[in-house]
């Protein structure tokens, strides 16, 4: 009824490929009405996504190249709208990847271990068992790769031709800097359950099985400067409008205050033979579950938000707090692939130096990011 192994969330919703799975487990008797049981089991996830040629595909960088994979990443990706094809009434539409490639590989990586022990032990009509379960998992993604190949939007195809684009995005900024910043994640997680059970032959035909359960379901953490949990705080104020502007946006290194800890779940359990011939059994139980952490959903919500890398999009022309596109080619297939970035904050200039800027409420001068908060509370 306890036991059994609880339902652990891997560290990101994403897919798997050929992961490494291990389990080692053991069984020995203490003495003549104890055993003690260990399992330990661990798998490795690790899955490179690209767009190879405008042509989906799995692959392993360390692996040879098969015939018509390009990985040189020297172009932009750009996504021409607003003319048509001959002979059709639609406007062509979607993004065009140079013949080079129009996406760089990246890699989803995950480790999850998980490890029990139980303790039996047998003392009369009763059957106790206490017992351990833990479980530590990562998400890493670099995807310096991606994040560093700028997209661009044009109107039409003369300023296509122009080499003029509407939009720049698609990259990853440190907004303290206003300048480029090569993104990767990388943040864990872990979790563990202590449980005791009675499984007790109260007459010949009635076994009551009691138990309780205790979890911590987590609190996952950062392990990397550039995986910043930036979430958002409430601050002072008698109304939720005054609380949110006077809050704040700042960087934690766990993404909620505290670890949910506090997860009871009792459980009670009977069987009933009525006739006390092994013929029929009546089964019955009362149990409270409790519903975990999803980790992948807590740590992920603060992608994007400021004060970590945020990913702007630059317009024709520029602002006040940010320069125009720049559409250039690359000269390196090593990320940022030598492109030219354009920079924003106050006092963007033509130096990279002069962007960036982060008010005194961790937002960005001059710039409206979204914030994708989460209850710190839990």
């Amino acid at each position: 009824m306890l036991v059994g192994e609880s339902q652990v969330s891997s560290p990101h919703g994403g897919r798997e490929a050929g992961p490494v799975v291990y389990v080692l487990g053991t069984g020995f008797l203490i003495g003549a009405n104890v055993e003690a049981e260990v399992r330990v089991r661990g798998d490795i996830g690790n899955v490179a996504i690209g767009l190879i040629a405008g042509r989906a595909g799995v692959y392993r960088s360390d692996l040879p190249r098969r015939d018509g994979d390009v990985r040189s990443i020297t172009t932009a990706a750009i996504d021409p709208s607003g003319f048509r094809r001959p002979g059709t009434a639609g406007a062509l539409g979607g993004q065009i990847g140079a013949a080079n490639g129009c996406y760089v590989s990246g890699d989803f990586i995950q480790h999850n271990y998980h490890w029990r022990d139980v303790l039996t032990h047998v003392k009369g009509a009763h059957t106790l068992k206490f017992g351990y379960e833990g479980w530590y998992g990562d998400d890493v993604e670099p995807f310096q790769g991606p994040w560093s190949q700028p997209k661009f939007s044009f109107n039409n195809l003369l300023t296509l031709a122009q080499d003029s684009p509407a939009v720049e995005n698609g990259i990853y900024y440190n907004p303290a800097t206003g300048i480029e910043q090569l993104w990767s994640w990388d943040a864990a997680s872990r979790t563990f359950g202590l449980f005791a059970e009675d499984t007790w032959k109260a007459k010949k035909n009635l076994t009551v099985t009691l138990g309780l359960r205790y979890d911590d379901s987590g609190n996952p953490w950062s392990k990397s400067a550039s995986t910043v949990f930036g979430n958002f705080y409430l601050g002072s104020g008698t109304t939720e409008q005054q609380q949110v502007a006077s809050g704040s946006a700042k960087a934690t290194h766990n993404a909620l205050l505290q670890s949910v800890d506090n997860l009871f779940s009792p459980r009670i359990g009977i069987a009933w033979d009525p006739t006390g011939k092994g013929e029929w059994v009546v089964r019955g139980g009362f149990g409270i579950y409790n519903n975990w952490l999803t980790q992948a959903n807590v740590q992920e919500e603060f992608r994007g938000s400021p004060p970590g890398e945020v990913a702007p999009t630059f317009f024709a022309g520029g602002t006040a707090s940010a320069q125009a596109p720049i559409f250039v080619l690359g000269n390196s297939n090593k990320p940022p692939f030598g492109f030219t970035y354009p920079t924003f904050g106050p006092g963007t200039g033509p130096t990279p130096q002069s962007g960036g800027g982060l008010d005194a409420q961790g937002g960005i001068v001059g710039a409206g990011f979204a914030i994708g908060a989460i209850n710190p509370h839990r």
